[in-house]
């Protein structure tokens, strides 16, 4: 007798235009032109902050001590010239015992971001260590034009973050346009596990994958107007007589 067995599928159909052609992101170079002395050894990452995947951000984890208990200092290349060196480029976090718990306590914040040669302006990107529990990682917020809410990134199931890697080369992208493909993740401890017949919650997360797992850029609440786009799930199962069985239902309300 096979054991029952669900998997669950959402499908987001979008009434926002077409999707700009796609980038292969794998074929990116990843090399930054001109780095700082380094305290620690550092951790990168590399932002795509325009539709295009042109438009390319390092950010590097640094600490002001070798022995900080937290990586405390970001260089960000603001104008996306590759020259980590330059000012204004060197941000230190600040901690904030209070949204310790919200996983925030230290906090790098890198203000606006000026896309070069556009009037687009990106409003209040940061980023967070985030020392909460066992998370681990680091995850960043901003409004994307001064429009859409994105942060992450995050992986498909469980709430750790974007792990930044030791060398540029191996860097994650993390690309936060919101009007790009979507997919799915659920914000949850563990994987779902749902039992036939009763009342299972599950926390669903919408965004936009970069090049890894663990790169995923969540757009906010609102950005799914679910009266007017349609959000399905197609749950399908077996139950322990090995029956298959199949139900579609569409989202109408955001938690």
């Amino acid at each position: 007798m096979n054991a029952p067995w669900i998997l669950i599928v959402f499908l987001a159909a979008l009434d926002e235009g077409p999707i700009p052609p796609a980038l292969d992101i794998s074929r990116i170079e990843r090399r930054i032109r001109v780095e700082p002395e380094y305290v620690a050894p550092p951790l990168h990452g590399l932002l795509l902050l325009d539709e295009a995947g042109a438009f390319r951000c390092w950010a590097v984890f640094d600490k002001t001590a070798p022995d900080a208990k937290y990586y405390d200092v970001l260089y960000f290349d603001r104008n996306g010239d590759g020259d980590l060196t330059e000012p204004g480029e060197r941000i230190v976090g600040t901690w904030d015992e209070e949204a310790k718990a919200a996983g925030m306590g230290m906090t790098l914040r890198v203000g606006d971001v000026p896309v070069p040669g556009t009037s687009t302006v990106h409003k209040g990107l940061l980023f967070s260590t985030s020392p909460k529990a066992s998370w681990q990682g680091f995850w960043f917020r901003i409004r994307w034009a001064g429009e859409v809410d994105m942060s992450g990134g995050y992986e498909p199931v469980g709430r750790d973050h974007t792990q930044y890697a030791q060398s540029a080369a191996e860097a994650p992208i993390l690309w936060p346009c919101p009007g790009r493909a979507l997919s799915f993740a659920l914000w949850m401890d563990d994987p779902c596990e749902l039992t036939i017949g009763a009342e299972n919650h599950v926390n669903v997360l919408i965004g936009i994958m970069g090049s890894r797992s663990d790169t995923l850029a969540v757009v906010d609440e609102s950005f799914v107007d679910l009266e007017k786009n349609a959000l399905i799930v197609t749950v399908l199962a077996r139950d322990a007589s090995g029956r298959e069985l199949l139900t579609q239902s569409r989202i109408r309300g955001h938690c």
